[in-house]
């Protein structure tokens, strides 16, 4: 009967080493299934979170489009006022300028019909450096 009695131990050693086994693969499954349902929701977590920030994102991108849209149409409006007071400026200079300019001419005629002779003169005279300057030009 001894000699079967170790048997009986030997067997009983391994049904305990056999459920140690099972034991601890129960463990690494749950602790597998558990880091597992930690990463899908970790995942579903991101990925609810990357659809929020995608929607801001839209909603931001299609407010700053209303506002530069917005914006735009004013900076175009006031840039036409601009032009179109630019426009205006220019020709009141250019009024005042031909108004200069006839008023010099109506004043150079009353001299000139005051004193003809100075003016026949002065004509002679302009002549003259014309010519010599024509001249030293063609010199040099």
């Amino acid at each position: 009967m001894q000699a079967f009695g170790g048997q009986g131990a030997h067997a009983a050693e391994a049904h305990h080493f056999t459920e140690l086994l099972k034991g601890a693969e129960r463990e690494a499954q749950l602790r597998q299934g558990g880091a597992q349902r930690a990463a899908e929701t970790y995942e579903a977590t991101k990925a609810q979170a990357k659809s929020f920030v995608d929607r801001d994102a839209r909603r931001d991108g299609a407010a700053k489009v209303r506002f530069y849209a917005a914006h735009a149409e004013e900076i175009e409006r006031k840039g036409r006022e601009v032009a179109e007071k630019q426009k205006a400026e220019i020709a009141t200079k250019k009024a005042a300028f031909l108004n200069q300019r006839e008023k010099s001419r109506i004043v150079k005629e009353k001299i000139i019909a005051l004193n003809p002779y100075a003016h026949t003169i002065e004509e002679a005279s302009k002549t003259k450096r014309e010519k010599q300057r024509s001249l030293q030009m063609q010199s040099h």
